[in-house]
């Protein structure tokens, strides 16, 4: 999902310079899970894996209200955007 969003708001929105000006890179992921002869909570009984090279899609780690003030800004822009507030059920 991280390489899907980012793939999505970089290229299908064309957020990109945004993303790559405005969040922080993530370089590649990690997994980590307990090992069956870890008897304490120690790091040391955890296992990790990751990605040994760099992804071929770029990933951000998003800043949500700096992404959703930077695309209300590019709606004002579009001359049939109406911003309303959402009223709570």
């Amino acid at each position: 999902m991280v390489q899907l969003g980012g793939y999505y708001f970089s290229k299908t929105l064309d957020l990109e310079y945004h993303l790559l000006v405005n969040h922080y890179l993530k370089y590649n992921l990690r997994f980590h899970w307990k090992t069956s002869s870890g008897k304490h909570d120690y790091w040391e009984d955890v296992s990790s894996a990751s990605i040994r090279s760099q992804s071929n899609l770029a990933t951000f780690q998003l800043d949500r209200n700096i992404l959703e003030k930077n695309l209300l800004e590019i709606n004002r822009e579009i001359a049939g955007f109406a911003l309303s507030a959402a009223s709570a059920i």
